[in-house]
């Protein structure tokens, strides 16, 4: 009996936590804007979008999945002075999911591109997939 209170306190405590971020991103996205979309084929594939200095300054990005699941491998932010951030995500966004907010290294600059290495990874057979970038100032 003990076991089971403490599976249920356990679950309730990650499910507020859960909430809770999902909230502070709700926050987050309200003061962000859509830099741009992606359409992801069903191989594993690598895109460019690019940004431009006339999007702004950016200290975090959100990505979203739509369509279908996203597996992303990694991202590569280059800033327009030529420095690269690389970003390990490894994960696999449901469709209709989107990231945590990911901080950007040295804390506000321009964004001149975003590399991204993914692929689709849902069931659907044509295996389309759109992925959202939303910037963060």
């Amino acid at each position: 009996m003990k076991r089971f209170l403490m599976v249920i306190i356990m679950t309730a405590a990650a499910s507020s936590v859960f909430s809770q971020s999902q909230d502070e991103l709700r926050t987050l996205m309200g003061k962000g804007e859509l830099i741009g979309e992606i359409a992801v084929s069903f191989v594993a594939d690598f895109d460019i979008l690019a940004v431009g200095l006339k999007e702004g300054r950016f200290t975090k990005l959100v990505f979203q999945a739509d369509g279908n699941d996203i597996e992303i491998e990694r991202i590569l932010v280059t800033y327009a002075d030529g420095k690269k951030d690389e970003i390990p995500v490894r994960h696999r966004f449901a469709e209709g999911t989107r990231s945590r907010a990911v901080d950007l290294q040295g804390n506000r600059r321009f964004i001149r591109s975003i590399a991204f290495y993914y692929k689709t990874a849902g069931r659907l057979k044509d295996g389309r997939a759109t992925l959202k970038v939303y910037g963060i100032k």
